[in-house]
């Protein structure tokens, strides 16, 4: 009677329905693990662009036409500001216990890495960053931890030295491997504890901040 019931587990491993349930399953899995990607190159493009800042104001001061100098203007800053509140956006899809179990997110470095992010943006929103040196450095310091956090993670969690590899078997990189949300539930649900409460704090001050500059209005000067 097992050969029966063996070939039968077999037939219905191989059926349509549970075929076309494990590439659903394996699509969905890419897709999660290609945004974590996405995330932190944005990340790392705005943070670098911001570092630019100089260069992109001596490059500006170069071109002789008006109109060339708005349209670098605008893409420069299209692309550094856009990249960081599009990185913060897909950082806030990963802080989801589901998602956590499904994919290897570098907990706590990544999650905590998007809250950081989160404070730059408020700092950057409520205040001129250029004008203020101190706030200017504070965006930085704040924008470079996240970079950090998000940086290590990924290079020493996500993609750390794999167990087949005799640099791998180390316990140095056995616990950093560890520290993968998938194989980690502990500590996974521990860092959406800690960083979910943040980020929604992170998250008023964002609409509150933005809602003021929305809503701002000049004064109507008077003509003489």
């Amino acid at each position: 009677m097992r050969p029966f019931v063996l070939v039968a587990a077999a037939l219905g491993c191989f059926s349509p329905a549970v075929a076309h349930a494990a590439t659903y399953k394996d699509l969905e899995l890419w897709t999660l693990i290609t945004l974590a990607d996405i995330s932190l190159v944005l990340l790392v493009l705005g943070f670098v662009l911001h570092l630019a800042q100089a260069y992109y104001d001596r490059t500006l001061a170069d071109f002789r036409l008006r109109l060339s100098g708005e349209n670098w203007g605008l893409v420069f800053l299209a692309v550094r500001d856009g990249s960081l509140f599009l990185a913060f956006a897909l950082g806030l899809l990963f802080i989801n216990p589901d998602i956590m179990a499904d994919i290897k997110l570098a907990v706590p470095f990544m999650p905590l890495g998007t809250v950081f992010l989160g404070w730059a943006l408020v700092v950057k929103l409520a205040t001129d960053i250029r004008r203020d040196g101190k706030v200017a450095g504070l965006f930085l310091g704040l924008l470079s931890v996240a970079v950090l956090l998000q940086f290590f993670g990924y290079t020493f969690v996500m993609e750390a030295a794999p167990g087949e590899w005799r640099a791998g078997q180390t316990g140095f990189w056995t616990a950093l491997r560890g520290m993968r949300s998938n194989v980690n539930p502990e500590l996974a649900m521990a860092t959406f504890y800690v960083c979910f409460p943040l980020l929604l704090a992170t998250l008023a001050a964002l609409f509150v901040v933005g809602g003021k500059r929305l809503v701002r209005t000049e004064p109507v000067r008077k003509r003489s």
